[in-house]
């Protein structure tokens, strides 16, 4: 047996075995892609909603991310100032 005969030989077992995990591997990297894709065309549709709801209702807005900001504060406050070691 030539040195050609065992390269083909062991590219052909290789292939053999490699082939079908690469073509599932191929097909989870177009899945992911895809997904990607799904996922920055909707964070781009979530961008454009909310930036027409900031014009469409000013107030509103600046009244919830206000509330929003209190709430965020005050849990903070609360949770720092329950775990402070030299308070009773």
């Amino acid at each position: 047996m030539t040195m050609e005969a065992v390269a083909t030989a062991a590219r052909d077992a290789f292939n053999g075995r490699v082939g079908p995990a690469l073509k599932v591997l191929e097909e989870n990297v177009r899945q992911v892609r895809r997904a990607v894709v799904h996922g920055r065309h909707a964070a781009e549709d979530l961008a454009a909603s909310a930036a027409l709801r900031v014009r469409r209702h000013p107030l509103g807005t600046v009244a919830a991310a206000l509330g929003a900001g209190l709430l965020a504060g005050a849990a903070a406050g609360f949770l720092c100032g329950r775990s402070s070691p030299g308070r009773s």
